[in-house]
């Protein structure tokens, strides 16, 4: 039994390319089934082979297969030119971190994000990143984990493009470490990825601020430059929080090397 509850109204904007107005130009109401309204829809990419959209819904848990990890899956619809539903179903997505696209090149999209590996050998949970590429048609193509940091101190991370590369900015607190120097220090974890071949081509850990530590704020790369900015904090904490004390911008090269830091003693009233 159809529900009256209907699902979305689709712009043609969306599938074709050479309108850039914002007039609507075209609208279809489509009726979701009772199991289908349980999960929202999540997102919309250009569907090559139909001409018009593919409408994806939020993760559900597949069902349990004795032996095997918990697997996810999620509902999809094809939509045509016209927006009439061309194909729809259930495909098993292995993941609940089902990541929609979310950088964007001539050939090819690339999703990424984080999930921790706990079966490493040290015994240490690591934080990995993820890529994941499709192709035009959203057919994942390429899946790579790349080891970022211990688990226990991560504080956050951010990606970027640029001139065809892939940017990482990961910060953490270093714990898991016998050197008096690093240990509970702030550090930043940065890669440089090559999305073609899915290879690292730089990555290095930065400690920007010896024995300080430092609230990443910005991460930007432009005009072949690196641009970092965030609060400096005190290294004494109270009551777990990191106090800060001032503000500070880097300017890094594209290896993430130091070029320049200019910092004040003060944080700027917009802080």
């Amino acid at each position: 039994m159809k529900s009256k509850i209907t699902l979305l109204t689709m712009l043609m904007g969306l599938i074709t390319s050479a309108v850039f107005s914002q007039s609507l130009i075209s609208e279809n109401k489509t009726e979701l089934s009772r199991a289908q309204q349980k999960n929202e829809m999540d997102f919309a990419l250009r569907n090559y082979q139909t001409n018009g959209v593919t409408v994806f819904f939020e993760p559900e848990k597949a069902e349990k297969v004795k032996g095997e990890k918990r697997k996810y899956q999620r509902y999809e619809m094809a939509l045509d030119e016209n927006l009439k539903v061309v194909g729809e179903g259930y495909k098993i997505i292995g993941t609940k971190n089902s990541v929609k696209p979310r950088l964007y090149f001539d050939d090819f999209r690339i999703g990424y994000t984080t999930w921790v590996d706990d079966e490493t050998d040290d015994k240490v949970n690591k934080i990995m990143f993820q890529l994941i590429k499709y192709d035009n048609n959203n057919v994942i193509t390429s899946i790579k984990d790349f080891e970022m940091c211990d688990e226990k101190g991560f504080d956050s991370y951010r990606v970027v493009t640029y001139e065809g590369k892939v940017y990482v900015m990961a910060q953490y607190e270093k714990r898991k470490t016998k050197n008096k120097d690093e240990k509970n220090r702030d550090y930043l974890v940065f890669m440089r990825i090559n999305p073609i071949s899915m290879d690292v081509e730089v990555q290095k850990e930065l400690n920007l601020l010896g024995k300080d530590e430092l609230g990443l704020e910005s991460f930007l790369v432009t005009k072949d430059k690196i641009f970092l900015a965030g609060k400096s904090l005190l290294q004494t904490k109270v009551l777990g929080w990191k106090i800060p004390k001032g503000f500070i911008a880097f300017r890094l090269s594209l290896d993430g090397d130091e070029e320049a830091r200019v910092k004040s003693q003060s944080l700027p009233e917009w802080a």
